[in-house]
């Protein structure tokens, strides 16, 4: 992990991979004093960050250096420091269960998922009654080719009061659930 930075007296430069821009634009215009419009992140291409360059802690780091430095600064973690100090990506737990009838064709699917939000940390508003719909995307719009046949099924079986549970994740937007 790298970061390198030019903070001047009215405006800082960030060569940083982050996923999040606007998030270090904030967290640094905070730490510095400076306007948003005076921070400008040069966001790499990155592959692999797996959540890791979400946070802004190694970018935050390289700032308070560059305040006590005349000219650009680069800090370098090591894998092995990055590993040390890691914001890891919360371990998930998925179950799937599903029925088919005599053809061989899915007539009852259960995907159960457990896990801690991401959207809790770092969206708390999209984070609603203990829902975390980027945790359960998947889950809820399966690319799975049967899905509109389950959710043309769920919805005949509701009209006859047996078990199929939908939920709403999303305004308008209609997901099998249990």
């Amino acid at each position: 992990m790298n970061c390198t930075v030019h903070l001047q007296k009215d405006r800082c430069d960030l060569w940083v991979g982050t996923q999040a821009p606007t998030l270090t634009q904030a967290v640094v215009a905070e730490l510095t004093g400076l306007s948003k419009d005076a921070i400008k992140v040069h966001n790499h291409l990155l592959g692999g960050g797996f959540g890791r360059r979400l946070d802004a802690d190694g970018t935050l780091l390289a700032v308070r250096i560059a305040q006590h430095v005349n000219g650009p600064v680069k800090v370098i973690w090591s894998r092995e420091e990055d590993i040390q100090h890691d914001m890891y990506r919360p371990a998930y737990y998925d179950r799937l269960s599903a029925g088919l009838d005599a053809s061989g064709k899915p007539v009852a699917w259960i995907h159960r998922v457990a896990g801690s939000s991401v959207l809790a940390r770092y969206a708390p508003p999209l984070f609603k009654n203990g829902l975390d719909v980027d945790a359960v995307e998947a889950a809820a719009e399966t690319p799975l080719r049967f899905s509109q046949h389950l959710r043309g099924l769920c919805a005949r079986r509701a009209a006859r009061n047996t078990h199929c549970v939908l939920a709403r994740c999303r305004p308008g937007e209609e997901r099998l659930h249990r």
